[in-house]
C-alpha cells in the first residue's frame, strides 16, 4: 500500500492473497491488510496454509475464510475469487512443485483436490445468502 500511495492510485487495483500473507511468515495479518487495501481489491486468491509449512484443504488451515467471505460480502465486494489449490489429497507438493505451479508434477491430483475445495468454497458462499439479501 505504501508503494501504491507513492505511485498514485488512479486506476490501480490489487490482488489480495490472505494465504500468502500467512504462509510467508512475515507476520502479516489478513484482517489488517484487508482494512488497508479493501477499496483497491479487485481479485482475491483463495487457498489455505498450515502456518508456513504447507498448504492444506480449504477450511483446514489458518485463514478464516468464512469470516473473510462474510466481510467481503458485507462490503459489497464484486471482484473475482480465484481458487488456488496448492493442496492434494494423496500427496504433499514439494516446495519446488508448490512454487512453480505448472506442469505435470504440480497438476497431478489437482483436479479432485480443486473440486473438493470448490465445494467447500461454494458452501461458504451459499451460506452468505442473508448478507446479500440484506444489502
Amino acid at each position: 500500500m505504501d508503494f501504491l500511495d507513492r505511485l498514485g492510485r488512479a486506476g490501480t487495483g490489487v490482488l489480495w492473497d490472505p494465504g500468502n500473507i500467512v504462509f510467508s511468515g512475515w507476520g502479516g495479518d489478513p484482517a489488517r491488510d484487508y482494512q488497508r487495501a479493501r477499496a483497491l481489491i479487485g481479485h482475491v486468491h483463495v487457498k489455505d496454509p498450515d502456518g508456513t509449512r504447507r498448504y492444506v484443504r480449504l477450511g483446514d488451515g489458518d485463514v478464516d475464510w468464512p469470516a473473510i467471505l462474510r466481510r467481503l460480502a458485507e462490503d459489497g465486494y464484486a471482484g473475482y475469487l480465484s481458487l488456488e489449490t496448492h493442496w492434494r489429497r494423496s500427496k504433499e507438493l514439494t516446495p519446488h512443485e508448490r512454487d512453480h505451479p505448472w506442469g505435470e508434477a504440480f497438476s497431478a491430483g489437482g483436479f479432485p483436490a480443486s473440486v473438493e475445495c470448490m465445494e467447500v468454497l461454494r458452501s461458504w458462499r451459499d451460506g452468505l445468502g442473508s448478507v446479500h439479501d440484506a444489502g
